[in-house]
């Protein structure tokens, strides 16, 4: 039985290279056909032909043979008004069939059904219009330009920002081909032996006594032979000989997805302040007694050590509260009414020091001095510096 194995390509480039690859795979050129658009017929007669039955599509009616793929024929007829091409294998073999088809998907056979779809939506099979892609957006967790950096008070707030690889799949359609199986006469012979019987008459000339048998017969009678003949008989018999079985094979495969996602690192430098005459004169460990020196240090230890954070860059918030006490202004004054007028110095002079971070050593250090009968006022003969925040 003979298959036809038809393939749609989306130029006159892509099916000559299709067919080049049938001709190199075994295939003759006399069972390939390329069904192209004829641009050479003017435009106006072809319009008029698309709107009755076009010669290519009466072309592929008359190839399918039959009514059930009338559809089919306009459809492939359709694909060659648009432009593309069409590529049929005339094959008689199952395998010949698989083979032509697989050659021609690995030359770029388009899905002719997909496209069909395309062709419907933007008007029907008849009409022509400019296809739309649309494009996948993607939303980005990454924070704007102007949002970088955003302060709050004295805090800055920097967005540390990392992108997510998110893998996904999705089902392409990669074309294909449709194999179709008509009915078609081919010539067959066979050779048969016939017999034939022929009456022959022989006249001999004799002489010689008549004997009894002679004269026994020497009577009218009459003696009849019957001629024979053979004819071939033709019986035809439909038998199934072999059964094409049409399915799809699925299988899974793995594969890596290798990319690169950017990633916010903040460096943070601690920066030095450099001692100046502007700066107001605070107290660090320098001018503290060994005894003040200690206690503030268990103070620390007590309070601080755990957070990371250094004696040194506490030192000066406990010289501070005991400058508060020593300076006088605050005689006979509680803590609590105290509070508020230290904060507000202690801003004014360090506007990059916390005071919540540094409140509770300037509170010692003023309750240092309170406690201790022998405490020294600190000594202001040396440039302070500044707590470290």
């Amino acid at each position: 039985m003979e298959q036809i194995v038809v393939g749609v390509f989306e130029n006159r480039s892509d099916v000559e290279q299709a067919k080049k690859a049938l001709v190199d795979g075994g295939f003759s050129s006399s069972v390939i056909d390329v069904h192209a658009e004829d641009t050479s017929r003017p435009s106006a007669a072809s319009v008029a032909e698309d709107r009755q039955e076009s010669g290519i599509v009466r072309f592929f009616r008359s190839l399918f043979g039959n009514e059930k793929h009338r559809d089919t024929a306009t459809l492939y007829g359709e694909a060659v008004r648009r432009g593309h091409c069409v590529l049929t294998v005339h094959v008689t073999q199952p395998q010949e069939a698989d083979r032509a088809q697989e050659i021609m998907e690995d030359a770029g056979a388009i899905d002719v059904d997909a496209r069909s779809a395309q062709w419907d939506n933007q008007g029907g099979l008849t009409g022509a219009r400019s296809l739309t892609t649309d494009t996948d957006t993607r939303r980005s967790n990454v924070a704007s330009p102007s949002n970088e950096g955003a302060t709050a008070g004295s805090q800055t707030t920097i967005p540390v920002v990392e992108e997510e690889l998110r893998v996904g799949k999705r089902t392409v359609n990669r074309g294909g081909v449709r194999v179709f199986a008509r009915m078609s006469d081919k010539p067959v012979e066979e050779t048969v032996q016939l017999r034939q019987e022929k009456a022959t008459v022989e006249r001999r000339p004799a002489n010689r006594p008549a004997t009894e048998a002679d004269l026994a017969t020497f009577k009218d009678g009459a003696i009849e032979v019957r001629e024979t003949v053979e004819e071939a008989v033709v019986d035809k018999r439909a038998r199934v000989v072999e059964e094409v079985v049409v399915g799809k094979e699925t299988t899974q495969r793995e594969e890596k997805i290798r990319d690169s996602v950017r990633h916010t690192d903040v460096q943070v430098d601690r920066v030095d302040n450099q001692r100046t005459a502007a700066d107001t004169t605070m107290n660090s460990r320098d001018d503290f007694s060994d005894d003040d020196d200690a206690d503030y240090r268990a103070h620390w230890q007590a309070n601080y050590a755990k957070s990371g954070g250094r004696y040194e860059d506490y030192a000066p918030a406990y010289g501070y509260g005991s400058e508060l006490r020593s300076s006088g202004r605050y005689e006979g004054r509680s803590w609590d009414d105290v509070e508020p007028d230290a904060r507000r110095d202690w801003e004014s002079r360090y506007p990059d020091s916390a005071w919540e971070r540094f409140k509770e050593s300037v509170r010692h250090g003023w309750e240092r001095l309170t406690g201790s009968a022998g405490a020294r006022a600190p000594r202001t003969d040396r440039p302070g510096r500044r707590p470290t925040a």
